[in-house]
């Protein structure tokens, strides 16, 4: 049996507190911003529909993304386990996450993810009781504040200003 989480979510954003990501807490979601979002998706859509962004791929709308890469990004999704759930592990499936997140189930740390380009599974079955209601998050932090942070060897440079590939799973034309 599946629990779809697809479609309608909530979506907070606000930058990095000196260029590392928040703790998650409420406190955190307090001081961000916060649009309607839809998933799957991106953000630079729930953006343009919440009415923040202009059309990237217009003029030299493009270079107003910027700033956006700095930003840590909070989805939240309440959904209900039923009653008549099947007694067996309960997975938290994500097709894609892009890239660096922290999963949350109400305050429960579920698990983390570093490599956008493999679906991530997580086990909480001892999280999770038939009958109730629960808050999912998935923290995402920003990419480029996460590879600025790494060291980078001698052999590493040279790639053009794109140096923050090097330590990341992350498609590299969405940089």
């Amino acid at each position: 049996m599946r629990i779809p989480l697809d479609g309608d979510w909530t979506l907070y954003f606000c930058s990095e507190t000196g260029g590392k990501p928040d703790v998650f807490s409420p406190k955190l979601l307090a001081k961000c911003q916060q649009v309607l979002a839809k998933v799957p998706g991106n953000v630079e859509l729930d953006l343009m529909r919440a009415g923040l962004l202009d059309d990237p791929l217009y003029g030299e709308n493009l270079y107003n993304l910027a700033p956006y890469e700095y930003c840590q990004w909070v989805y939240a999704r309440e959904f209900a386990v039923p009653e008549d759930f099947p007694e067996r592990e309960i997975l938290l499936a994500f097709d894609g996450i892009d890239t660096v997140a922290d999963i949350y189930l109400n305050d429960f740390h579920v698990g983390r993810a570093e490599n956008m380009l493999v679906a991530h599974e997580f086990d909480v079955t001892q999280h999770v009781m038939r009958g109730q209601t629960y808050t999912l998050y998935v923290h995402i932090h920003s990419t480029m504040n996460y590879v600025r942070a790494k060291q980078y060897t001698v052999a590493m440079r040279g790639t053009g200003h794109r140096n923050e590939i090097c330590h990341i799973r992350k498609a590299p034309h969405m940089f």
